[in-house]
């Protein structure tokens, strides 16, 4: 080994070293995709969770506000 470099007798980069680089960039590339992926289906059912409860107060609201309505024209 020479300054921390795995080389051979010809001064090149052994196959095994260049493996094992490429390794631990597959695992890095694998690892980011999933936390990307993860990240999105969070954001979707925060966003579907959010969608719903809107739903929600918007029903309670109207259910409010329709007797509010009729008894504004009795007057």
């Amino acid at each position: 080994m020479c300054h921390g470099r795995d080389l051979t007798a010809t001064g090149t980069v052994n196959a095994r070293g260049v493996a094992m680089v490429e390794m631990v960039y597959l695992v890095a590339a694998t690892m980011w995709i999933v936390v990307v992926v993860a990240a999105v289906a969070v954001g979707v059912r925060v966003m579907l969770k959010m969608r719903a409860r809107r739903r929600r107060m918007n029903q309670i609201l109207a259910i409010v506000r329709l007797p509010l309505l009729l008894a504004g024209r009795r007057r």
